[in-house]
């Protein structure tokens, strides 16, 4: 799980407030797009109202599975000069070996989200130093 991405980030006091909250009852979510000295609060049955619409095949979710032969391999990584690029992987060759190991999974859902009520959410400050209540 990642809490930050900034190189000063405090992990352990991270996950501390995590768990409080939990413990505290409350349901927690990560969002990346916050800031580290924020946190956001919202009453989920106001803010939000989710819909969602089967698919043509008639579920909810369409799953979808590709694997790359060699040829398919070998020109993606062409078209892609970066793509599995490291230390180990330096030659389109030897990324078209590890790209024919892999499995990519797409999840295709046809959903809609409407914000009720923006009230229903609010920005918060985190202190430097926690209170203790």
């Amino acid at each position: 799980m990642c809490l930050s991405t900034d190189d000063d980030r405090d992990e352990e006091r991270a996950l501390a407030t995590i768990a409080a909250a939990a413990e505290a009852g409350m349901t927690v979510f990560e969002l990346i797009e916050v800031p580290d000295d924020r946190i956001v609060i919202v009453a989920l049955d106001h803010f939000l109202r989710w819909r969602q619409w089967r698919l043509a095949d008639e579920h909810e979710v369409a799953v979808e599975l590709k694997a790359y032969g060699e040829e398919e391999a070998q020109a993606l990584v062409e078209e892609n000069e970066n793509l599995f690029l490291d230390k180990e992987r330096t030659t389109p060759e030897a990324r078209a070996r590890y790209l024919q190991t892999l499995v990519f999974l797409d999840v295709y859902e046809r959903f809609k989200i409407d914000v009720v009520d923006p009230e229903a959410a609010r920005w918060l400050a985190v202190p430097d130093v926690p209170r203790e209540l």
